[in-house]
């Protein structure tokens, strides 16, 4: 049975090139073409794709938006064509890695080898589809068990709060609930700043309680700092992740 694709990308004349590198190869059938991030979730909601090849740079919705909703509404593989030499571009590739988008393919430059890009880019296509070929059982299992994993849109920022032996003979509970006053959120829940995470353990026990957000830990939090805490990270927000 033929792989069903969606290609997402603004430009028509790239889009066309992908449109055309599939419909070339019988093991793939095209199935939908959009030019922004919120149509692509319209139609990955509908038609159910194999596998989507995903632009970033995107109107309406970012390809970075559409892969965080997608993963976390409707897994599916999803190839970002991407261009590297564009630096926003790149760090919204490296943010739509860690929310589930499976590889990163270059967008043609112009001087490749005639078919050279496009024998690439479907070999890429294919083998991105089958990589999440598992039981949804399996999937699910993994996806509920690991906190990193979100299966609905979240916060900007990741509020993980340890609440193991040590931070919880520290206070940690009183902390997570200074947490959930002030942020009016319950643990597990998000707003469009902060999604607020019962954290099993950070491993910074020497400094319990603590808590992480993206990277940067905050160790011996009283519930009192909770506050500054916050307004803190309002005003100059950690990234999930950084490039080192």
């Amino acid at each position: 049975m033929a792989l069903r694709v969606v290609i997402v990308e603004d430009s028509l004349t790239v889009r066309r090139r992908l449109c055309d590198a599939v419909a070339a190869d019988p093991e793939l059938v095209l199935i939908a073409e959009v030019s922004d991030g919120a149509r692509a979730i319209e139609v990955c909601r509908a038609l159910r794709p194999d596998v989507i090849a995903m632009d970033m740079m995107l109107p309406v919705m970012t390809g970075l938006e559409a892969t965080e909703y997608i993963m976390a509404h409707f897994p599916t593989p999803i190839l970002i064509v991407s261009a590297s030499v564009n630096r926003g571009e790149l760090f919204c590739t490296y943010d739509a890695l860690a929310a589930g988008a499976v590889d990163v393919l270059d967008k043609p430059r112009g001087d490749e080898a005639d078919g050279a890009w496009e024998r690439t880019f479907v070999a890429t296509l294919k083998l991105v589809a089958r990589t999440l070929d598992l039981p949804y059982a399996h999937v699910y299992g993994v996806a509920t068990f690991y906190t990193m994993y979100r299966r609905e849109p979240g916060g900007r920022q990741t509020i993980r709060m340890c609440t193991n032996i040590s931070c919880m003979l520290r206070d940690g509970y009183a902390v997570l609930e200074a947490f959930e006053a002030y942020l009016g959120l319950k643990r597990g829940e998000s707003n469009a700043q902060f999604t607020l995470v019962e954290e099993e353990c950070i491993a910074a026990c020497a400094n319990a309680p603590c808590a992480v957000v993206g990277t940067e830990y905050v160790l011996d939090i009283t519930p009192g700092q909770v506050p500054s805490i916050v307004e803190r990270l309002k005003a100059h927000p950690h990234p999930e992740s950084e490039v080192v």
